[in-house]
């Protein structure tokens, strides 16, 4: 075998990140491939660039001691491995033949363990077409990396508090609305004073941001569900009004890829903003929040419907704004369960009870109550499961000392019990829950510092770190294995964009 060919690299966009760029073509030994001549110009393949971020400083795929493992598949399927070619600066890849849909994953690996990855867009490439290029970012394993273009510059540096993330499930994702000012405390905002108009789709795979699309209305802390076609509707929310910034009852669908949006028929029954906001099916359900009838947080939920309006209003025992939601499944049973937990009343005092309510119909009717956990806590994480059939809270602040303790509640017996402890003590942490899986990221620790702890909770308990704290963010599925963890705060108490996280254990 030849000795590997090691590589230059070129810096861009003032150490943004790294465009890493072949200038011999040549093939990696490591793969078994020989060195080339000129290439004559090929039709029918992808040409993958890697870039790597700020967060990726110093890594060198090409290096000597790394090998690189490509590989394809189908979306959602399997992973087949394929031959590493270098051509032109990158890597040559070939697709699936004919209308099939490839997406390929490069792998850095150093002594057997995979350093670094990256993943490409789904892409149909016929033997007839030009070579495309597609770039794709290295992440490495447990470093929160900020998606960047292929000249370095972040995809969106900033994700305002109150904006709303949505993912459109091809590897996009649509950013809207937000406060302008401060917002306040990640998990106590103000109300705020002037709202952003605009959105934006971010393309994590094809590494682009998308031009902005300008709002009917702008919109913080409003709701935001994904529609059939790529689009997103947009309800209520704070938004300027004749008086300044007050609670919307208008409703907006959004097309990214066409950069158009349109005032739905229907509006909501109430104007309404910092709900619990669900999907179920074509239907969009609003528990709680500020509504404009009361002038702070309500007891009322709606049922709406894009192509119908509103289905029907139903009440809750507690008013609260921000609580946690959850539709669930009873076990052995055919009820549909709405959990309600979790929260702030008027006073801005956290709602330590809970709700869970039936749907009958087209509305939901009290069920059981959800009994207020021992001890209480401020700013804790709420979620309710259908595998186990419970409801949990993790960590809080109780006074001024965050916690570290999880609890359970069974509806076997309506009590609270213990649960396995967090990794770190900490509140107004990111939750998400997926695949069967349950994330908990970042949160305040003690002395307000931001936690920098990545941890799956469930099926299979693992903490990581992420190098760099991050209080209240977002947590969703990113492209891959990878979690996308959008906005909250950074460290300096400034909000902070959109990273992806590899926790590759």
């Amino acid at each position: 075998m030849k000795a590997p060919v090691r590589t230059t690299k070129r810096p861009l966009a003032q150490g943004w990140a790294k465009l890493l760029t072949l200038w011999t073509a040549a093939s990696l030994a490591a793969c078994g491939s020989e060195e080339a001549s000129t290439p004559e110009p090929t039709q029918g393949a992808a040409l993958i660039t890697l870039v790597a971020p700020t967060e990726a400083a110093g890594l060198d795929p090409f290096a000597a001691e790394h090998t690189l493992r490509l590989r394809r598949g189908v979306p959602g399927g399997g992973l087949e491995d394929i031959d590493v070619v270098l051509r032109d600066g990158a890597l040559r890849a070939e697709p699936y033949a004919g209308d099939q849909p490839t997406r390929f994953v490069v792998e850095v690996q150093k002594a057997g363990a995979s350093v670094a990855r990256a993943e490409t867009a789904v892409a149909v490439i016929r033997e007839d077409e030009p070579d495309r290029a597609m770039p794709a970012l290295l992440v490495p394993p447990r470093t929160l990396v900020a998606p960047v273009d292929a000249d370095g510059d972040a995809l969106l540096p900033q994700v305002r508090p109150g904006a709303s993330v949505t993912p459109l499930g091809d590897g996009r994702l649509w950013v809207a609305g937000g406060d302008v000012g401060s917002g306040g405390q990640p998990c106590a905002p103000a109300t705020p004073e002037a709202v952003v108009a605009s959105g934006r789709a971010i393309d994590l795979l094809g590494l682009r941001a998308e031009p902005e699309v300008t709002l009917l209305a702008g919109r913080a802390y409003h709701a935001a569900v994904p529609l059939i076609g790529g689009r997103v509707a947009l309800l209520g929310g704070y938004g300027g009004t004749a008086g300044g910034v007050g609670l919307l009852r208008g409703v907006e669908v959004v097309t990214p890829h066409e950069g158009k949006t349109e005032g739905a028929s229907f509006e909501l029954a109430r104007g309404r903003a910092r709900a619990g906001v669900l999907q179920d099916g074509n239907v969009v359900v609003l528990v709680g929040g500020d509504e404009e009838a009361v002038g702070g947080p309500t007891a009322t939920i709606e049922r709406f419907d894009l192509g119908f309006g509103t289905l029907a209003t139903a009440s809750l025992a507690t008013p609260r704004r921000d609580p946690a939601v959850a539709l669930v499944n009873e076990p052995g049973s055919e009820r549909r369960l709405l959990f309600v937990l979790g929260g702030r009343d008027a006073a801005g005092n956290a709602v330590q009870q809970g709700e869970v309510l039936e749907l009958k119909g087209e509305t939901y009717w009290p069920l059981a109550t959800v009994l207020a956990p021992t001890p209480s806590a401020t700013d804790a994480a709420w979620l309710a499961s259908e595998t186990p059939f419970a409801a949990a809270r993790f960590g809080g602040t109780q006074g001024q000392t965050p916690l570290a303790t999880a609890l359970q509640w069974s509806p076997l017996t309506g009590q609270w019990g213990p649960a396995n402890a967090l990794a770190s003590a900490r509140s107004c942490m990111g939750l998400g829950a997926f695949d069967g899986e349950v994330w908990l990221v970042g949160g305040l620790g003690a002395g307000g510092v931001a936690d920098a702890t990545v941890e799956r909770y469930a099926p299979i308990p693992a903490a990581f770190s992420m190098a760099s704290g991050r209080v209240g963010p977002k947590v969703l599925p990113g492209p891959g294995p990878h979690l996308l963890i959008a906005g909250g705060r950074d460290a300096a108490g400034q909000p902070a964009g959109l990273g992806l996280y590899w926790p590759a254990d």
